[in-house]
């Protein structure tokens, strides 16, 4: 039991490393997806966090189909934003700000 015990702290260590090192890499996607400086910025971060394997809060996802949404929108790909406000509309549907969106962008 004894020879055990370092690999199970070294495993705990770096589980915890990971979890760690996962969350601020969600971070900086999510200062990418609301605060890039140009579109691709925006969608590379945006695209970080929808595909992610770390679980993402609600309020996480939406956001990063808002904001995806917005670049779509803005490029003339209606039909993309809509799924992805669609998407936003699903996951929260109690923001009417995301129905006006939708019209806008339809």
């Amino acid at each position: 039991m004894v020879e055990r015990l370092p690999l199970a702290l070294l495993t705990l260590f770096l589980w915890h490393a990971a979890t760690v090192s996962a969350q601020e890499t969600l971070k900086q996607a999510m200062d990418m997806c609301t605060g890039g400086e140009d579109d691709a910025t925006i969608i590379t971060g945006c695209n970080y966090i929808l595909d992610s394997k770390t679980p993402v809060t609600v309020y996480l996802e939406v956001t990063a189909r808002v904001q995806r949404g917005g670049v779509y929108a803005r490029a003339g790909d209606y039909d993309r934003a809509m799924a992805d406000y669609d998407e936003a509309i699903d996951l929260a549907p109690e923001l009417a700000p995301l129905y006006h969106l939708r019209g806008v962008a339809w």
